[in-house]
């Protein structure tokens, strides 16, 4: 075969063996693009080839949006005490130490001054002096008293014969007269008339006798009543003195007690700073340091911090959750016991305390933990994600799609508080209604759908 020919078959078969590989390459590919297409429809039941827009849906949560605040928290004894001495001395007995459980009057030391106690023997004697003093111008007074109703009793025995010899004068005046008219008719003899002038006389000077009697005793009765003033006067005197003795012993007497220092309630010994024979002082000359100090434990404040927000809603009563970090695994649940009333300018928070039964004593001073409050329990409406609202709401009005037998239902809502993440809705939705989470931006009302279970929770949250 000449060599031109050879190379045309050649060249044929070359082209038509590259047309042949090309051909297998194209039918390759279009099998690898369709394949599985056809292998997933192929597959697919006949049951879920349905058409719809996939959805989420949650159910609304029972209830409104509760508002709470959760904000650490802090225990404190109810009641704490340092006790300081009153009087400098040195330490004579101390009967606890830290740790010790005492209850309230029991006595926890005593301090040894011996000048209190010679102060109060001195103070005490001269109080008895006091009272002695007392006694006597009383008798005084008794004395005077006496004296004046004898000088009134010669008073009216003296007026009494001034009456008699005034009677009798009168008398013998008369006699003296009839005698002597007697005697000028020279009835009588002279001597007679003589007789009765003499008995006139005397008479007379028995009345100036009785009446300068009478005077005398009136004057010694007025110094009688004025011994009774004056011994009044000195029994008012001894009264005070022993007044003023007896007022030094309470003081003498209450510095001794001083001495002793009492629990003043039921509770543990957290501090105990000096030791038997030590000297201590007392604050009124430079002393700082206390001898004990005295917790009450079996009742515990815990104290916690309001923000300025939150502090509208709280009051006495609110129920609380505490939680302590050192006590894992329990909590206690107890009523707001009281609140500041004020905020701090500082930190713009109010103060609330919670008090804590603390019987079995396992919440110790300072623990640190975590307060919930609940600020505001809705009971009426029902909560949903904030991520179910479709468009803007105002004026308390918002929308949601629903799921009704298989497509969406546009539904108007009132709505009170939302979060950001839960909105309470007040009307019109139900804890039976099936809410549509993200809805997408081409769903139309009406429009088939297929749901599924949403992961959004609805419930309240906490503000911190």
């Amino acid at each position: 075969m000449p060599a031109s020919r050879r190379f045309s078959w050649l060249f044929l078969g070359s082209l038509l063996a590259l047309a042949v590989v090309l051909g297998g390459s194209l039918l390759g590919a279009r099998s690898f693009f369709t394949s599985p297409v056809a292998a997933i429809q192929a597959a697919e039941p006949a049951s879920t080839k349905s058409v719809g827009v996939r959805v989420e849906i949650v159910s609304p949560t029972k209830g409104g949006l509760t508002r709470r605040t959760s904000q650490p928290g802090s225990a404190h004894s109810f009641e704490s005490a340092d006790l300081y001495a009153k009087v400098s001395g040195f330490l004579k007995i101390q009967q606890v130490d830290i740790g010790s459980r005492v209850k309230k009057g029991d006595m926890l030391a005593e301090l040894d001054v011996p000048e209190l106690v010679e102060d109060a023997e001195g103070v005490t004697a001269a109080y008895q002096q006091a009272v002695a003093e007392v006694t006597q111008a009383e008798a005084r007074v008794d004395n005077a008293v006496a004296d004046h109703l004898a000088a009134q009793a010669r008073v009216a025995q003296a007026k009494a014969d001034a009456e008699r010899f005034d009677a009798e004068l009168s008398f013998g005046q008369k006699q003296f007269d009839r005698i002597k008219e007697l005697s000028q008719l020279k009835g009588i003899e002279d001597r007679l008339v003589d007789e009765k002038q003499y008995q006139l006389q005397a008479a007379q000077a028995n009345k100036r006798a009785a009446a300068s009697s009478v005077v005398s005793f009136e004057q010694q009765a007025n110094a009688a009543e004025s011994r009774i003033k004056l011994s009044k006067a000195d029994l008012l005197v001894a009264k005070a003195k022993a007044a003023v003795a007896e007022s030094r012993v309470d003081r003498a007497k209450l510095m001794l007690a001083y001495t002793k220092i009492y629990s003043p309630y039921d509770g543990v010994v957290t501090a105990r700073n000096y030791h038997i024979g030590a000297f201590v002082r007392s604050p009124e000359q430079g002393g700082q340091t206390p001898i004990v100090a005295v917790e009450r434990t079996d009742l515990m404040r815990v104290k916690v911090r309001i923000p300025e927000r939150e502090i509208p809603y709280i009051q006495p009563g609110d129920r609380v959750t505490i939680r302590f970090d050192a006590l894992p695994g329990k909590q206690f649940t107890e009523p707001v016991a009281r609140i500041a009333e004020s905020e701090d300018p500082t930190t713009r928070t109010m103060l609330a305390e919670i008090d804590v039964p603390n019987p079995d004593r396992m919440i110790r001073d300072q623990m640190y933990g975590r307060v919930e409050i609940m600020l505001d329990e809705a009971l009426q409406g029902v909560t949903i994600p904030s991520t179910c609202m479709v468009g803007d709401s105002a004026d308390g009005q918002g929308q949601v799609y629903v799921v009704e037998n298989g497509r969406c239902k546009q539904r108007k809502v009132q709505i009170g508080r939302d979060t950001g993440a839960q909105v309470e809705v007040l009307s019109g939705l139900s804890t039976t209604d099936s809410v549509i989470v993200r809805p997408a931006g081409g769903l139309a009302d009406g429009a088939e759908v297929a749901t599924s279970a949403g992961t959004a929770s609805a419930q309240p949250i906490a503000h911190k």
